[in-house]
């Protein structure tokens, strides 16, 4: 339906396999139109010529350097052995791998061609750079169709972290942990006083940090469910230190309790969770507050979930800008970069004094 609606589109396929399922669809949907299904190399396009072949009912046609088949319905080759003569003039124009179709040459084989409708198969979730996002565009217009449900978007907070400058630059990367992140006192409770303005709605608080219009007021049925996201057990100590009463969730802790059978459902509203747990066991939280620190990508099992009926409409991710050593800065660069990646929304709060 979507491609009848769109001369022009993506579509997300998750896997060959369902790059297959798609080919044999179009054969059963369009049965009097005709495909052309380009790749860049010639080994992507003898595997493509395979798969079609599995599922459509005619033989496809192939062109490829010192290989040709003559055409039925639907043909694939390499693009720069595919001309006019070989296929009809209303012929659909599939490009199966849309990152690799990309380059100033394949754009202009495109233009040179004249399909009246294109369509280019592309992976859900991946980011691309802004340069072959406008190629995408340009060569297939907008996205017709996901491959799942839309994820709930996601806010990540950069925020100033006003505390005093560490000058030591000696010792091995697990000292610089412990000195930067881990056991820095200054940071750890400035984070703690984040997560607890937000539990307590403290107001006056939350306007100072800027964070008031990003957190709504609780209501009996919508209050926020924190989860402070730290590096390892020993990171985790510490910070449950400042935050008293705060159930501190490792990986081992939920092994023992699913081998036991009564693994939880959710995590609890208001906890500190290790990195390892987040990536093995997800976090349910709608504010997350990450006080890991490093360079590493952010890892939260199926993160952002699937948008649902109950499921939050935000889902907020704060981080802080590390200024008191460069190495830290360096790292909170990467943290940002990676955030943009992924397609968040990236804002610095408005604090008022």
């Amino acid at each position: 339906r979507a491609m009848a609606r769109h001369p022009l589109g993506r579509i997300e396929i998750a896997s060959d396999e369902r790059a297959k399922q798609t080919f044999e669809l179009l054969d059963e949907a369009f049965p009097k139109t005709s495909f052309v299904v380009a790749a860049a190399t010639v080994s992507r396009a003898v595997a493509l010529w395979n798969d079609v072949y599995r599922v459509v009912t005619d033989k496809p046609g192939l062109a490829v350097p010192h290989r040709h088949f003559a055409a039925g319905r639907w043909l694939v080759g390499t693009y720069s052995k595919i001309d006019p003569s070989m296929f009809a003039p209303d012929a659909v124009l599939i490009l199966p791998d849309a990152e690799d179709s990309t380059g100033i040459r394949f754009i202009e084989w495109v233009a040179r061609m004249g399909f009246p409708r294109c369509y280019a198969f592309v992976r859900p979730g991946r980011k691309h750079d802004r340069r072959v996002q406008l190629r995408l565009e340009q060569l297939a217009g907008p996205l017709i169709h996901r491959s799942a449900r839309p994820r709930v978007p996601v806010k990540a907070i950069i925020m100033p972290l006003p505390i005093g400058a560490i000058a030591r630059q000696s010792g091995n990367a697990l000292e610089r942990k412990r000195e930067w992140y881990w056991r820095n006192a200054a940071r750890n409770e400035y984070i703690a006083n984040v997560a607890m303005s937000i539990a307590e709605d403290r107001r006056d608080d939350l306007r100072q940090m800027g964070l008031a219009e990003a957190i709504a007021t609780p209501s009996e049925n919508h209050a926020p469910s924190i989860a402070v996201i730290v590096e390892s057990p020993e990171h985790g100590r510490e910070m449950a230190a400042w935050l008293p009463g705060w159930p501190l969730l490792m990986a081992y802790s939920k092994a023992d309790v699913a081998a036991g059978g009564e693994a939880e459902q959710s995590t609890p509203a208001l906890a500190i969770v290790t990195s390892s747990y987040a990536a093995m066991f997800g976090v349910t939280a709608n504010v997350i507050i990450r006080g890991t620190g490093t360079a590493w990508p952010l890892r939260i099992k199926r993160f952002p979930p699937e948008r649902r009926r109950g499921t939050p409409t935000e889902i907020l991710v704060i981080d802080f800008q590390d200024g008191f050593h460069a190495g830290a800065g360096h790292d909170a660069g990467l943290r940002r970069t990676d955030y943009l990646r992924r397609g968040y929304r990236v804002v610095e709060p408005d604090p008022r004094p």
